[in-house]
């Protein structure tokens, strides 16, 4: 744009006869090729704070915390319609905590997503950059899979008590390609591939993945694949020598008028020998009337090998005073048994067995 607009200004003051008439005509088409050039920009966001209080291992603790319904973020987005139902878009979302104002990732700005993408609906889209991971859709937990208040979230992913090189898939892939198939008649897959790192060239976790979602009606059922590698610092013998954890997940979500019932199972099955495999069932509810929702979760994890096994649910009400602006309340804990060190995010705990209870009250705002 700058350019275009320095050669009209550097012709002009060459040629100072040109009638104004002719140079009004000149910048009015140079407006109108801008105009339509331009994508339309959004930026949108939330605002999300809650107070907790918990009792974890005998301990009593009361927190101000930053997103427990949503996490707290900005965000900027943007599409073009390039014509013949081709299109680009470009998406770049930073996570902060809304206590301190401080980003949730010191190292990253866009540390939920940055990437552009294009596509159509006749032939799909490829994405490239910080995406989400080929997982099934996160409204398949009823918590919205955040990490500070969810069963869900705290469970399926869990990889600390499955040995040495047990990796879980990230919750944004960085340095990934993805593809999404055109929808043909309610089915559609999205393929992943995220490079392991090689002389610290490409991303600390290498992820190759897939994930199939169908929809009919009010059923939706989704499957995927992540084959997800660890970090290379763990492992003397460079890239090569990377200790693999295959991730398979299966959820399906069914709607009953006013009421959304969800289930889903995952597998964690780690490569490295002495390793251990861990299995999570979830299920959950949401039933909304009016401004009044609902919700309820909870999640059973159990480790093959092991006689730890966890737990854990959480129930919880909102309140929208509109489609931006709304109070939650939740309450919930975990049951851990063995080894087990199950919580949420809002309140982690060291120790094994214990068994931690939360309440939490916020408010969250959209933009």
């Amino acid at each position: 744009m700058k350019p275009h607009r320095s050669s009209i200004a550097s012709d002009t003051w060459r040629r100072p006869r040109i009638q104004p008439a002719l140079r009004l005509i000149g910048a009015l088409g140079t407006l109108a090729w801008a105009g339509s050039a331009a994508a339309a920009v959004q930026l949108y966001g939330a605002l999300d704070g809650f107070i907790q209080y918990s009792n974890n291992a005998g301990q009593a603790s009361t927190r101000l915390l930053s997103g427990g319904a949503s996490t707290s973020r900005w965000g900027i987005t943007g599409d073009e319609d390039l014509g013949g139902g081709l299109h680009a878009d470009f998406r770049l979302e930073s996570g902060f905590n809304l206590m301190s104002g401080s980003p949730q990732n010191a190292s990253s700005m866009y540390n939920r997503e940055a990437n552009v993408s294009i596509g159509s609906h006749e032939w799909g889209t490829v994405k490239l950059g910080k995406q989400y991971p080929a997982l099934p859709p996160e409204w398949t937990d009823p918590f919205l899979s955040v990490g500070q208040l969810s069963p869900f979230a705290s469970s399926a992913l869990a990889t600390r008590d499955l040995g040495n090189g047990a990796t879980a898939v990230q919750a944004r892939v960085n340095g990934a390609i993805s593809y999404q198939t055109p929808d043909f008649g309610g089915l559609n897959t999205t393929f992943l591939y995220a490079p392991r790192n090689a002389a610290d060239a490409g991303p600390a976790i290498g992820n190759t993945g897939f994930v199939t979602s169908y929809t009919r009606g009010e059923l939706v059922v989704s499957g995927s694949y992540n084959a997800v590698w660890a970090p290379t610092s763990q492992v003397p013998g460079g890239p090569q020598d990377s200790p693999r954890t295959d991730v398979v997940m299966a959820s399906a979500l069914y709607t009953m008028g006013a009421t959304l019932g969800s289930l889903s199972y995952t597998l964690l099955r780690p490569t490295t020998p002495g390793s251990h495999t861990a299995q999570t069932l979830s299920l959950g509810a949401v039933w909304q009337q009016g401004p009044h929702v609902i919700r309820t979760g909870a999640a059973f994890r159990n480790v093959s090998g092991q006689s730890n096994h966890a737990i854990g649910a959480l129930l919880g009400y909102d309140y929208q005073f509109s489609k931006l602006t709304g109070l939650y309340a939740r309450i919930g804990g975990f049951k851990n048994s063995g080894l087990s060190a199950l919580s949420f995010g809002s309140d982690p705990i060291a120790a094994a067995g214990v068994s931690p209870i939360v309440f939490a009250l916020g408010f969250r705002q959209k933009f």
